[in-house]
């Protein structure tokens, strides 16, 4: 798998034309506010092994301590126990810990990391290829608001949860956390349906700072 070729993403694309460009391009198939170390049942038979080699990887270079990072998306989703389809890996981190993932993973970089705006959504944005895995990185990430205002940097600390999967404790961002951001990106499908298993979650840690806000409903 190594030593297969793969197409690089051109510099020039947005954060949402580099994830539809990774769709068909990739070689894959298919802490402050951390209370406590989470097993979620169920959730590790959900995610194809391939992705939990590399999601390793990323553990075992992330764990020192140097870098404020989560995994997001449909892994984190996955390892919270939600049953969707793992197609890539997303770690959602901040402006400085979005350039040092690209150089602690410098053998794997496929765009390197730069400022990036689309519509809706702007970051710190790079990519790896991780043993035929795709990987985006998204630093200091911020969603355009209704009003066309920018929302301000996201307090990872404050929407971490950390999960135990394969012996690694590993820290994701909560679902209430996740069903705002597509609220606010406009997919309403996806925010549903984490708005759903939300009313069904029994894991008490989960609502991170939406809790003292009440920003989840």
């Amino acid at each position: 798998m190594a030593n297969q070729k793969v197409d690089p993403i051109p510099d020039n694309m947005s954060i949402e034309e580099a994830s539809e460009f990774w769709d068909t391009h990739s070689v894959a198939n298919y802490l402050s506010h951390v209370v406590q170390l989470e097993y979620i049942p169920g959730a590790v038979r959900m995610i194809r092994p391939t992705y939990l080699s590399a999601l390793r990887k990323i553990y075992v270079r992330l764990n020192d301590g140097g870098v404020n990072w989560a995994i997001t998306g449909s892994l984190g989703f996955a390892l919270q126990g939600v049953p969707v389809e793992v197609h890539d890996i997303d770690i959602q981190t901040d402006e400085a810990g979005a350039y040092e993932i690209e150089r602690r993973f410098s053998e794997f970089i496929i765009r390197k990391v730069a400022f990036s705006s689309a519509d809706k959504i702007r970051s710190h944005f790079g990519g790896l290829m991780i043993d035929g895995v795709k990987v985006e990185i998204m630093g200091d990430i911020q969603k355009r608001l209704a009003d066309g205002t920018w929302e301000a940097r996201v307090d990872l600390k404050c929407h971490q949860r950390m999960v135990s999967v394969e012996g690694m404790g590993v820290p994701v961002l909560s679902l209430a956390y996740e069903y705002q951001a597509y609220l606010k990106l406009g997919r309403i499908d996806r925010a549903e349906m984490l708005r759903k298993w939300l009313h069904g979650e029994r894991h008490s840690g989960i609502f991170g700072c939406f809790r003292k806000s009440g920003g989840f409903g």
